[in-house]
């Protein structure tokens, strides 16, 4: 059965929904930032890639599931002031849960959509992203694409929570 349908303890979530945990992935926008102002494509492209593994750098010390935000609900940051950029995250299906987010920054625009299958494999939970990141660049006009990596929640009968990050 999909679990995302099956009800999980409360205790196995952190404080935040799926929105907010979607809005954090831009904690190191900086690399972004500093993208914009690349002069080549190759040195472009680095910044991505750094950018595009920067969200997994909490992962091992967050074991905590995020709440499934209910349909419609919305989360907006203005962090304009500080870090430059806005962003809108925004729960669009709820079965299967399905999130679009839009963020704006200095020189470029990202914008994504985020769904997940999971399975649960007796010892460990499989979660696989089946949405697409973009980010387009103002002054270049590069548009690159990434997806997520798998996700797997091992030790989730018993033992210590730990999380691990592979690609396909």
């Amino acid at each position: 059965k999909e679990l995302s349908k099956i009800p999980m303890p409360v205790n196995f979530s952190e404080p935040l929904s799926m929105t907010q945990r979607l809005t954090e992935e831009l904690e190191y926008s900086e690399l972004l930032d500093k993208a914009a102002t690349c002069q080549t494509s190759i040195e472009q492209i680095c910044y991505i890639a750094a950018f595009s593994i920067s969200c997994y750098a909490s992962t091992a010390i967050r074991t905590g599931k995020p709440f499934n935000p209910l349909l419609g609900e919305t989360y907006e940051l203005d962090r304009t002031n500080d870090k430059g950029w806005t962003s809108l995250a925004e729960q669009v299906s709820h079965h299967p849960p399905s999130l679009a987010h839009h963020a704006e920054g200095r020189g470029w625009t990202l914008w994504q959509n985020f769904t997940m299958s999971s399975k649960f494999r007796g010892k460990y939970l499989l979660v696989t992203p089946l949405g697409t990141a973009h980010c387009k660049f103002a002054k270049t006009g590069d548009h690159y694409t990434w997806k997520k990596v798998t996700t797997t929640v091992n030790n989730i009968i018993v033992g210590k929570l730990w999380i691990d990050q592979v690609t396909a």
